[in-house]
């Protein structure tokens, strides 16, 4: 459970910062 959330939250920041730099990505792509 602790694992799982753990991931979430990484998942989360992963999510919110990934979209400037995986956005710019799929806009290049």
């Amino acid at each position: 459970m602790k694992l799982s959330l753990k991931f979430s939250v990484a998942a989360t920041k992963s999510w919110k910062v990934k979209p400037s730099l995986g956005g710019k990505q799929m806009s290049s792509t």
